[in-house]
């Protein structure tokens, strides 16, 4: 639909504008603390009562927030030299993913 009308679509990654990110990019990038040699960065999610109904893959806990903190990591560190991952739906086996862990491996990091 953009090509037609001659727009152009990106993505936005609005979470690179969080006062909590900028901060610790402020931090990395002054030097001050030191040899970076390991970063956890999470976003803490609860609902008390899992869906019932399915969802579209897209309506994960991956896809929904782990590409923002993956963009972020990226964005700081610039792109993995290995990706290694584990995204699984625990509370409902019929929904999409409610659980993941990704690892971005830098060989100088």
């Amino acid at each position: 639909m953009a090509k037609s009308k001659g727009l152009t679509v990106t993505p936005y990654q609005n979470r690179r504008f969080d006062s909590c990110f900028l901060t610790a990019k402020k931090a990395i990038e002054s030097g001050k603390l030191g040899e970076i040699v390991e970063v956890e960065s999470h976003f803490d999610y609860y609902r008390p009562v899992a869906e019932t109904k399915p969802g579209l893959p897209q309506d994960g806990a991956f896809y929904g927030l782990g590409v923002h903190t993956m963009d972020q990591i990226i964005s700081l560190f610039g792109r993995p030299d290995h990706v290694a991952y584990d995204i699984r739906s625990l509370r409902n086996k019929a929904n999409p993913d409610d659980t993941f862990e990704a690892q971005l491996l830098y060989g100088d990091l």
